[in-house]
């Protein structure tokens, strides 16, 4: 299962600079047919401030091939 949007505040680890982001704890794309541009908005967040960007630690699950 996919779990739903959370809404987060992020303080960069560059700037320090506080910012709201969302965040998913896992995406499972058996599931869920998101494009890897979600899929990188999903497992990263980048400082509107300084552009420093930071993993999000979302688990992301994919099927065998």
């Amino acid at each position: 299962m996919t779990m739903p949007i959370k809404i987060m505040i992020v303080v960069c680890p560059k700037c320090q600079h506080e910012y709201e982001d969302f965040f998913r704890g896992s995406i499972n794309l058996t599931l869920d047919d998101f494009d890897e541009d979600y899929i990188e908005a999903c497992t990263t967040t980048t400082c509107p401030r300084c552009s420093a960007k930071a993993s999000k630690s979302t688990l992301v699950v994919k099927a065998k091939c």
